[in-house]
């Protein structure tokens, strides 16, 4: 492996077909992680390198950052496995996330969610952020893989009308995750969780609990300590931010999430 000659034992973790993970090891037997960019973005790697660095910055608990590249990310390796039941761990961790403030909604820069772009920019509103840059971006998105009927286009529309009556303005910008299924995140060896693979950028917490709804479920013992700390989010508020994860893994992985976004259209969007 060309730059890596002190590696004496590299094991594929997974592939997917822009992104190839591999658990590498030295001959002091430490464990780093390696992400490889084979097709795609270009740009994709340095964007995540950056959203861990704001995490990092913020006191989050997330693997340190070893060397990077345009072609490559290589980070600690955290040996812990999947996310079990450390509740309370990582709920004290996502509070720790959910009160760093920021003075706009949005980010400078622009990244990614998996392979779909993911434009950015500052808004002095989060409603207007969600609907601008997450809604109506990844519908245009869609229409353009011409991945949306014309029934759920005129919904997307009248559900991005009334996005002030179906999520709160939050009283200040909250640093996210930005993608926290159940998959991003893993305990080490001592049961302390580290968040991986973000597309961070500062905005309304509800949407990271509603990724954590959709896709894994957020650990029970630790949602009073979370609710404690930040609130809980209204129904609407999940329902609306899982409708778009939802689009993008439309957009990713086709048709078999069109059943539940449609749920969601049918019930807002009429």
């Amino acid at each position: 492996m060309n730059g890596f000659e002190w590696v004496v034992q590299s094991e594929r973790v997974s592939k997917n077909d822009w992104q190839t993970v591999s658990k590498l090891t030295d001959q002091f037997g430490h464990f780093y992680c390696l992400k490889q960019q084979h097709s795609g973005p270009t740009d994709a790697l340095a964007k995540e390198a950056n959203s861990l660095r704001r995490l990092d910055e913020a006191g989050v608990r997330v693997p340190p950052i070893i060397d990077e590249s345009e072609e490559f990310l290589l980070t600690a390796w955290v040996d812990g496995g999947q996310a079990t039941l450390q509740s309370e761990a990582f709920a004290s961790e996502l509070v720790k996330m959910h009160l760093h403030e920021a003075n706009d909604f949005g980010l400078k820069e622009d990244h990614y969610i998996g392979r779909v772009e993911q434009p950015n920019g500052t808004y002095d509103s989060w409603i207007c952020f969600f609907r601008e840059k997450r809604i109506l971006v990844q519908k245009q998105l869609l229409m353009r893989a011409n991945k949306l009927s014309e029934k759920q286009i005129i919904q997307l529309n009248r559900l991005s009308d009334r996005l002030s009556d179906l999520i709160e303005e939050p009283a200040s910008p909250r640093l996210l995750n930005g993608d926290l299924w159940s998959g991003n995140w893993v305990y080490d060896g001592e049961g302390l969780p580290y968040l991986i693979d973000p597309c961070s950028f500062y905005g309304d917490p509800a949407y990271d609990v509603a990724m954590i709804q959709l896709f894994g479920g957020f650990p029970e013992d630790g949602w009073g300590l979370y609710k404690e700390a930040i609130g809980a989010p209204s129904a609407s508020a999940i329902d609306v931010y899982q409708l778009y994860f939802l689009l993008v893994h439309v957009m990713m992985f086709g048709e078999m999430y069109v059943p539940a976004v449609n749920r969601i259209l049918n019930k807002y969007g009429n």
